[in-house]
């Protein structure tokens, strides 16, 4: 997370947007980094986000294994809720691409 921060300290990058790009799990990163107080982090959010089929919610629908991977198997509802970034998105969020396949 502190990654965004350290980017646009550097000479060529203060004038530039920067993004998060992630998949699947890495999407669920990409998503932690758009609402970083959320999670305790003091650090900026990125200019815009780009996630391939994520693991964004922790819903019942969600895949068992990778919610599991995540955040354990014995994850309470509330957890799960804290986790789930889809519950996240405000005002704030970053504007975002979000796609997924069929298969």
């Amino acid at each position: 997370l502190d990654a965004l921060g350290e980017l646009r300290g550097l000479d060529g990058f203060r004038d530039r947007r920067l993004g998060v790009v992630g998949f699947s799990a890495g999407a669920h990163l990409a998503g932690t980094c758009c609402h970083p107080e959320a999670f305790g982090f003091r650090v900026p959010r990125p200019d815009f986000a780009v996630f391939g089929y994520p693991l964004i919610s922790m819903d019942a629908d969600t895949h068992r294994g990778s919610m599991e991977t995540l955040l354990g198997p014995d994850a309470d509802d509330q957890t799960r809720r804290t986790f789930s970034i889809d519950r996240l998105v405000d005002p704030q969020t970053p504007p975002s691409f979000v796609w997924q396949t069929d298969e």
